[in-house]
């Protein structure tokens, strides 16, 4: 689900991805394909990309298992998040490596996860305290607790495309630090012409 913050931008717990049972499926809906309605077929992976994103916020980012990630990311993930300056999988990892060295009792909690196709989102609150060295800023020990919003696309099971917001002007208040006088925004690690993949608006 970064310049202070991705949540995927993602507890020990074991997660096994299971088909939900439902409806037979319509032999002309893909699974995970993005129609502007739900239909027969599509439910299971939708439940599959849901329980593919916990994983990574629980495991991932909240316990440090990073070969979750290879299970759950593309190796070339296009990430739009600036926290990610690296890009793919290998810029989540390196962000996690540095996030829990930071703030090594910091919690990713999901509020509300919604899924539509082969696309989720999520609001996630992130919470931790600051006792090692991030960004170039020194550890202040305090802690903050703020909101981030994480767009996920995914194929084949696989988280393909991300999007993330964070309030990090409200975490650097509360961590009582803002570099050069103010948050400078930071260039995403998307390629250059890289266009989003279109979204079903109406439905968010």
């Amino acid at each position: 689900m970064r310049t202070v913050i991705s949540i995927f931008a993602v507890s020990a717990l074991s997660i096994t991805l299971a088909s939900a049972a439902g409806p037979a499926a319509n032999p002309n809906m893909q699974p995970g394909s993005s129609s502007g309605t739900q239909t027969m077929g599509s439910s299971a992976a939708v439940e599959a990309n849901k329980a593919a994103y916990r994983a990574v916020i629980d495991q991932a980012l909240n316990k440090g298992n990073l070969s979750v990630a290879d299970k759950y990311i593309s190796k070339d993930m296009v990430d739009h998040d600036p926290g990610n300056t690296v890009g793919g999988l290998d810029g989540f990892k390196q962000f996690v490596t540095a996030w829990r060295s930071a703030f090594p009792d910091s919690r990713a909690e999901i509020q509300e996860l919604i899924g539509e196709g082969d696309r989720i989102i999520a609001r996630v609150r992130s919470t931790g305290t600051h006792t090692g060295t991030f960004n170039g800023i020194a550890p202040t020990n305090r802690k903050f607790d703020v909101i981030g919003f994480d767009e996920v696309l995914f194929k084949n099971g696989k988280a393909v495309e991300h999007w993330g917001v964070t309030d990090q002007l409200g975490m650097m208040k509360q961590l009582g630090v803002m570099p050069n006088g103010t948050p400078q925004a930071q260039p995403s690690s998307a390629p250059t012409g890289t266009k989003p993949s279109a979204a079903p608006v109406h439905k968010y």
